[in-house]
């Protein structure tokens, strides 16, 4: 779809982030449909 946004997704590293993340997605903020975890930033 041209101009719109289909779907959005983030790349998470490290512990604190991931904690960051799953908040938001408790809370009902989480603005992506996709969440990629990953065990090190490389």
């Amino acid at each position: 779809v041209e101009g719109m946004t289909v779907l959005k997704f983030a790349l998470c590293y490290g512990f604190r982030n991931l904690q960051n993340i799953v908040r938001k997605i408790k809370m009902g903020k989480c603005e992506y449909h996709f969440v990629e975890v990953m065990a090190c930033p490389s």
